[in-house]
């Protein structure tokens, strides 16, 4: 501050300190919460609590809270729903449903990379922990809750599989960023978990290949049809010392568009069944081979029986006529 006219300067130091004892700060403070509590049992629904502790701060940044009687503190807040919170510990069977996950980042719906909306969404989830694997088709599918959020991008999601295993495969949904998240991609284009072949792979010696038909095992090679389906499983002769890959399709080089083909799909020289029972034509083939065996018998026999030599009967001798001429010596 300056003088004004002809007044006396000013005193530099207009400031002055002096040491005092710091006024303590007193509040309260919720401790954490207890592990679940159920009363009489090892599970089902329980309570947890938690205290509600007077804690002392002098006001320095460096100093921690201490535990001070509760008197100090001011007046006590509702302790409604603050000490004291039902929960549930999961039985051997049941459905018991995880934490939620953390928020996702801020998306936007759009098509082809642009959005067409200003506000984006943000979702969470969360998913049942089945406590038995028996019990697993009763619990209902995952939780999934969203909320409106701002500054959002362009995301693009699809389905990734693994690869084949025992008829089975993971599945999980991929966002464009590499993320594997919850949620996004379509239910209804979801994969298959699990691998079915049908007709199921009943032949002997048959099993369910990676591309969803029925194959044979090593040391096998399969006999198919003509409308691609495996007819039965073939031994490999001469397979105990080397290594063989022999498959077998009937209709493999026939014309997909030749008019025979036309006629004859269906037909199968195969003598079995899909069952391993003998076809008919197998019996009508057996039935009319021994009719001709007969036969030829039957025809040889007459051919090489010894025929009956024509027996003549003689003429009667014929008389002879005399005629009497007056001669003596008659």
């Amino acid at each position: 501050m300056e003088a004004q006219g002809e007044g006396r300067a000013c005193p530099a130091d207009l400031t002055q300190f002096r040491s005092c004892v710091a006024k303590p700060c007193y509040s309260w403070v919720l401790g954490e919460w207890s592990p679940c509590r159920v009363e009489g049992g090892q599970c089902g629904d329980g309570i947890q609590v938690r205290n509600l502790l007077c804690m002392v701060h002098d006001g320095i940044s460096s100093s921690t809270f201490k535990q001070v009687e509760n008197t100090l503190c001011e007046e006590l807040p509702p302790k409604e729903n603050l000490l004291r919170l039902p929960c549930s510990v999961p039985c051997p069977g049941d459905c018991h449903l995880s934490e939620w996950s953390e928020w996702s980042s801020c998306e936007l719906t759009c098509i082809d990379g642009r959005s067409f909306e200003s506000m984006g969404r943000q979702s969470r989830s969360r998913t049942f922990i089945i406590q038995s694997f028996e019990n697993q088709d009763s619990c209902p599918e995952q939780e999934l809750e969203t909320r409106p959020c701002s500054g959002g991008k362009c995301y693009n999601y699809v389905w990734k599989t693994s690869l084949w295993q025992d008829n089975e495969r993971t599945v999980w949904c991929q966002r464009s960023d590499r993320l594997n998240v919850t949620g996004g991609c379509s239910l209804q284009l979801q994969p298959a978990t699990t691998r079915h072949c049908n007709p199921a792979c009943k032949k002997p010696f048959s099993f369910c290949t990676q591309g969803g038909i029925c194959g044979c095992e090593r040391g096998y090679t399969e006999i198919m049809r003509s409308n691609g389906f495996l007819d039965y499983c073939m031994k490999i002769p001469g397979l105990a010392d080397k290594k063989a890959d022999v498959k077998t399709n009937a209709a493999k080089h026939k014309p997909i568009n030749s008019k025979m083909h036309d006629i004859f799909k269906g037909w199968s020289i195969q003598p079995f069944n899909p069952d391993g029972k003998l076809k008919i034509w197998v019996y009508g083939v057996s039935a009319g081979g021994f009719l001709i065996i007969v036969f030829l018998i039957f025809t040889s026999y007459l051919l090489c029986k010894k025929p009956k030599q024509p027996q003549h009967t003689p003429p009667p001798p014929k008389c002879l006529t005399l005629a009497y001429d007056g001669d003596v010596d008659m």
